[in-house]
């Protein structure tokens, strides 16, 4: 079990906001008058068509291009991109080790391939548009990728900002070859973090520097660069242009500059409370309009792109706008990611009227904090959510997600499973939801007094009972399986529970990691009585926060010392230590074993699965995050054949044969 009591999906910093709108392909919208007044529909508003909870596999979606019929999403925290149509069908989610994807931060389109800047890989990924295939992935030092923020196509050239390297790198479309490196020392860069390529120029924005500067898209020669208060520059972090003038977004200077792209001359810098802007950090053109978006405020603030006033202000949860940091011009439609939302809102871009909010996951994983497998189905605890997601264990493929008010789902942090029914203990609502394992219906909410469930952390099941750790109440409740009834509450006065945070049974046991009582506690499996309380010697556990046993031994897993300790499961001793400078332990959240092998999840940074030879205790092999995709692996079970991992950061299930 993690270590952290509140899952935490991952924040992005404001200076790792700096979106590629840029490079979204401009589609022009009808002429409509640009004075027409508009306010936000309400919620029975016959033109919302409401939330739509696709198989999108949005997870924290940060840019957003399109051509032609297709749109395509990139993914941060998933490291995937999703294809979908501008009628609103899923085309195809994008993600496995061909395309390389690691913190997908920018997308362009070229002739015939989808180009995408990886942000924590430092590296760019190329796929073909129309079958989604991987082309080539660019990775090597020559390159001089360094933290790319932004992507964009000129003529047959592929640009990219490296923020922290303060450089631009050319790429030959055609080819993927390098074609120079454009450096800070003449064009003054300094966190360039936009491009936007536009009539054989290109515009980079710096972030850090206040500044704009202005290449030639052929050769990548200086033009000039812009800076001075006539600008307004003010962290900018997001370019886009529209007839012969450029406009820019001040993330800090909540402002729009705008500049005449022949001369370089500033035009204006709109800024007001009537605008809105709050935080503007992406802005798109689509022929008379200029769209903002606002990411601390929530909202879209509409421009008339030739006068710089404002058309609208279109803000209110009915959008669904959170955090919203990419937006692309799609048809007749606007669309635009938001972050925090793992969501995309399409706007008619005619009138500004909301069309739809398009949400969820393929498999509506949300902070998947624990797994079990019962022999036909993987079932899969989500925290934030309240729910829980049953896969098929053969295909992995959907088979329902179970919610809704009256399973009681109330921050669900463990689960067990025994092929006819599912337990889950719900840690903020005290109680445990029996759920029937064939059709996903009810079987029984388990709470009140009675149970004494007190932030219930951990569960197991061994065909008559059902036991369950409650952290927070320094106890243990066993219930009868069948009936679901209460058969007694063990509490530390003689069992010496202290933070009990995992458990396992083997058939004879029931085992019990005491986290901040550095100790294990051992019961009979038939009767509940105590049969010892092991300290650890002569290598004593330190915050002991896994655990599973095979019968024959106990592997335990120590959080702080990120080490493995395994017993004997008839006396208690210790048989072994496995320590981290060998096994590379950080952060052991999870353990599973199965006839010949260990598997320990490693959820601090690494993200890894150690594997183990059981019979020697050798190590056997480090699991990487590359090809597993592991991100923040906090939970793991196998089958015969497979082991299940649950990622809590990237918001994904990674499967791999045991052997």
């Amino acid at each position: 079990m993690r270590r952290s009591l509140l899952p935490t999906r991952l924040a992005l910093g404001a200076v790792a906001l700096a979106l590629n709108t840029a490079v979204s392909s401009i589609a022009t919208a009808a002429p409509r008058d640009a004075s027409s007044a508009r306010v936000a529909p309400s919620a029975t508003s016959s033109r919302l068509a409401g939330v739509n909870r696709l198989g999108w596999g949005f997870d924290h979606p940060d840019a957003i291009v399109s051509k032609g019929a297709d749109t395509w999403v990139a993914n941060y925290v998933a490291n995937s991109v999703t294809e979908v149509t501008t009628a609103g069908a899923l085309v195809r989610v994008l993600q496995g080790t061909s395309y390389r994807f690691n913190g997908p931060y920018a997308l362009t389109v070229q002739g015939a391939n989808i180009w995408v800047a990886n942000y924590n890989g430092n590296s760019v990924s190329e796929f073909a548009e129309s079958t989604g295939v991987a082309v080539r992935v660019l990775r090597t030092a020559r390159f001089r990728f360094n933290a790319p923020w932004s992507i964009a196509a000129s003529g047959s050239m592929i640009w990219v900002a490296n923020y922290a390297g303060d450089s631009l790198t050319e790429i030959n479309a055609a080819t993927g070859g390098l074609v120079r490196i454009v450096t800070a020392t003449a064009d003054k860069f300094s966190g360039p973090d936009a491009l936007s390529a536009s009539s054989g120029r290109l515009f980079v924005t710096n972030a850090n520097g206040n500044t704009v500067t202005e290449l030639d898209g052929a050769t990548g020669y200086l033009v000039r660069v812009l800076r001075g208060s006539s600008y307004g520059f003010n962290q900018p972090y997001a370019i886009t242009t529209a007839g012969d003038d450029a406009f820019v977004a001040n993330f800090n200077g909540n402002s729009v500059s705008e500049f005449a792209m022949n001369s370089g001359a500033a035009v204006r810098v709109i800024a007001g409370a009537v605008d809105g802007f709050n935080s503007p950090d992406a802005i798109v053109a689509d022929g008379p309009d200029v769209w903002v978006l606002n990411y601390n405020g929530d909202s879209v603030t509409e421009l008339d792109g030739s006068t710089g006033g404002r058309v609208a202000l279109l803000g209110g949860s009915v959008y669904g706008l959170r955090s919203p940091v990419a937006i692309g011009v799609v048809g007749s439609e606007i669309w635009v990611a938001n972050n925090d939302g793992s969501s995309v809102t399409q706007l008619d871009a005619a009138n500004g009227d909301l069309e739809k909010v398009n949400v969820g996951s393929a498999d509506d994983l949300d902070a998947p904090d624990a797994i079990a497998v019962d022999g036909n189905h993987v079932w899969i605890a989500n925290f934030t959510s309240d729910t829980v997601t049953e896969l098929n264990e053969v295909t992995g493929a959907l088979v329902r997600v179970v919610s809704g008010p009256a399973y009681g789902l109330n921050g669900p942090w463990a689960i067990a499973a025994d092929g006819t029914h599912v337990w889950v203990t719900n840690y903020f609502g005290r109680s445990v939801t029996e759920i029937d394992a064939s059709d996903g219906s009810l079987v029984r909410l388990l709470k009140g007094a009675g149970y004494a469930f007190d932030e219930p952390a951990a569960i197991a099941a061994d065909g008559a009972h059902v036991w369950v750790a409650n952290e927070n109440g320094q106890t243990v409740t066993e219930i009868n399986e069948s009936s679901g009834s209460l058969n007694k509450i063990l509490r530390a006065s003689t069992f010496e529970f202290n933070f009990p945070d995992a458990i396992a049974t083997d058939g004879t046991h029931i085992w019990i990691a005491n986290y901040l009582g550095f100790s294990v506690t051992e019961l009979s499996e038939s009767t509940g009585a105590l049969v010892r309380v092991v300290k650890g010697s002569p290598d004593p556990f330190d915050r002991p926060d896994a655990i599973t046993s095979n019968g024959r031994h106990v592997w335990v897993a120590s959080f702080i010392t990120n080490s493995v300790t395994e017993l004997s499961a008839s006396s208690g001793a210790e048989l072994r230590f496995l320590p981290e400078s060998t096994y590379k332990f950080n952060g052991p959240a999870a353990i599973t074993a199965n006839g010949s092998d260990v598997w320990v999840a490693n959820e601090n940074s690494g993200y890894s699965v150690t594997e183990i030879r059981q019979s020697t205790g050798a190590l056997v092999a480090i699991l990487s995050p590359g090809p597993y995709e592991f991100d923040a692996p906090c939970a793991i079970t196998h089958d015969a054949t497979r082991v299940w991992v649950t990622n809590i950061k990237s918001q994904s299930v990674t499967e791999f044969p045991t052997s």
